[in-house]
């Protein structure tokens, strides 16, 4: 019974890797680190998540990069970044101050809710600091 425990919990490890193209290094284009601060009328954005959509309409392609926003600073998981190009910023804020005591919606209040944002991002790794007028937030 042991043993057979075990062969279940690797055989389920094996299946997952499979399913999930888990393997030693990568296969797709070339994904670069990006970091940086975040802020609304240069005020840091406390929390949220940019995630970095590339701009199909102007011919770039391959995955999403996506960054937790956490008191005005983002940074892209590693092997997780972007493709480079023109890409579409697709930013969700929030005040970063827990709304209820039980613990539900630990983020806080909505700020900004799928803000779409057009930049050019080069094929390296980069900081790239996005300041947002608030007169382009008043817009949405």
């Amino acid at each position: 019974m042991f043993h057979c425990r075990y062969i279940g919990l690797f055989s389920c490890a094996v299946l997952f890797c499979a399913l999930t193209s888990c393997k030693k290094g990568h296969d797709g284009p070339n994904r670069y680190s990006l970091t940086g601060e975040i802020k609304i009328d240069g005020k840091p954005i406390p929390a949220g998540e940019i995630m970095f959509e590339p701009d199909t309409s102007q011919g770039n392609s391959g995955p999403a990069g996506v960054a937790e926003i956490k008191d005005g600073r983002y940074a892209t998981i590693p092997n997780f970044g972007t493709v480079g190009g023109p890409h579409i910023a697709v930013i969700t804020a929030n005040t970063g101050q827990m709304m209820k005591s039980d613990g539900e919606t630990p983020e806080g209040w909505l700020i900004l809710d799928g803000f779409r944002l057009p930049l050019k991002l080069p094929t390296n790794t980069h900081t790239e600091n996005i300041d947002i007028p608030f007169a382009e937030v008043q817009k949405k």
